[in-house]
């Protein structure tokens, strides 16, 4: 500071370079949240205050427009329902969400499982199916060969998925172990963009 010529020297520091992109994808992120809603306006027929007021319902229920399509992208309407948005706009809500691609994560691992009871093949089956079946994830397995298998958990975020791992990973170790080996090793984890 120079009090006797009334300046003020500043300098100005670079923006890192994830900075930038995490700008650019907000930028971009709020240019589709404009998108969205000048297309839901149009095609519903809302009018400025009945636009104004699902939007409000949306940002308020989801933090967000773009999260509110990307939820009904990966879950159906049922998420909108007991909102106060018109049926109008449900269905072009339905319709926009369709186009939207849901990021999400995938964590992958082989399952070196062996069971030395007479039904070994049955008891692994089981296992595998049980550890699997009515998850909030989606969680499949693939036979690579004996006694490999491939655990693929799909999920919107890295600790969702992490979070259904441990308790399929614990369910079939706790069967398998009654009568066998259970080994379990992590492969490189995916991760898709928002599109």
């Amino acid at each position: 500071m120079d009090p006797a010529r009334s300046e003020i020297d500043l300098s100005l520091k670079q923006i890192s370079t994830d900075q930038k992109k995490k700008k650019l994808l907000e930028l971009k992120r709020r240019e589709k949240e404009n998108a969205l809603v000048e297309n839901l306006k149009s095609r519903a027929d809302l009018s400025k205050a009945e636009i104004e007021k699902v939007e409000n319902v949306l940002v308020e229920k989801f933090g967000s427009i773009y999260d509110a399509f990307s939820k009904v992208s990966a879950k159906g309407k049922s998420v909108l329902e007991g909102l106060s948005i018109p049926p109008k706009a449900l269905t072009v809500i339905e319709e926009l969400s369709s186009k939207i691609q849901v990021p999400h994560v995938e964590i992958r691992g082989i399952l070196e499982l062996t069971c030395t009871k007479p039904n070994g093949i049955e008891i692994i089956k089981n296992a595998l199916l049980e550890a699997t079946a009515n998850k909030t994830v989606n969680a499949s397995v693939t036979y690579v060969g004996a006694p490999k298998y491939r655990i693929t958990i799909t999920a919107q975020n890295f600790k969702e998925a992490e979070k259904e791992l441990k308790p399929i990973l614990a369910s079939i170790q706790d069967i398998i172990e009654k009568g066998g080996t259970f080994k379990f090793t992590r492969e490189e984890s995916k991760k898709t963009r928002e599109g």
